[in-house]
């Protein structure tokens, strides 16, 4: 059970170990190197990163970076992670390589936070219709596509990085509207690799809900025409 709610996107911010913040986010991109990144696991690449110091890496990796190897979206891309799920993962590849860092341990106010689930759950049935009513209402709501484009989208199609087409640019979405929404939602949530380039499922955040990407995939398109 413990190990499941660590996992859980819907847990306290801060209780990802590095190993699950690389597979959620960072695996998109450094297992098969997009975008310059270097691929876990091989020392060559990561020889020159972890001779600048792990202090200048973690920094990287949380405000982003772009050099003449490649880009790193600041936190992958995604966001919702906290400062320290990042440097855990960064240790999580580095250590990969012998860099031999330490990972930060969860603060103790973390720790108290991720036991609040576990309580509130346990309570969930003594609430009877009201609690019953409230789900349904916060789930009624339509997801914010502009918004997930802003926190995961737009690291690539803003730049175009890995053959996405930019956004709002009408010639590079053209053929890809031509297909039809059904099929731009299939390689949105699935992943798609082409001629013209890759797509990662999801964009690389497998957090993100079925509706939250397709409502992405909507305002993109939509500023395509």
């Amino acid at each position: 059970m413990s190990t499941v709610a660590l996992a859980d996107t819907s847990a306290p911010k801060g209780v990802l170990t590095g190993e699950q913040v690389f597979e959620q986010v960072c695996k998109t991109c450094h297992e098969a190197g997009i975008a310059g990144a270097p691929k876990v696991g091989d020392k060559a690449a990561w020889s020159a990163r972890i001779a600048q110091g792990e202090k200048t890496v973690l920094q990287h990796a949380i405000a982003g970076f772009q050099g003449k190897t490649g880009v790193m979206p600041a936190k992958g891309g995604n966001a919702d992670l906290t400062d320290v799920e990042v440097e855990r993962a960064v240790v999580f590849m580095a250590n990969k390589v012998g860099a031999n860092w330490k990972e930060p341990a969860a603060s103790a106010a973390v720790q108290l936070a991720s036991a609040a689930p576990i309580a509130t759950a346990a309570a969930a049935p003594a609430t009877g219709a009201a609690g019953a009513a409230a789900a349904p209402a916060a789930a009624a709501g339509k997801p914010d596509g502009k918004k997930i484009f802003t926190d995961t989208c737009s690291v690539c199609h803003g730049q175009g990085i890995a053959g996405a087409p930019k956004f709002g640019d009408k010639a590079l979405w053209a053929p890809r509207v031509a297909q039809g929404v059904d099929v731009l939602y299939q390689h949105a949530l699935n992943g798609f690799q082409g001629k013209g380039g890759l797509m990662p499922p999801k964009g690389g955040n497998t957090s993100l809900s079925d509706a939250e990407v397709k409502a992405a995939v909507d305002y993109m398109v939509a500023a395509a025409k």
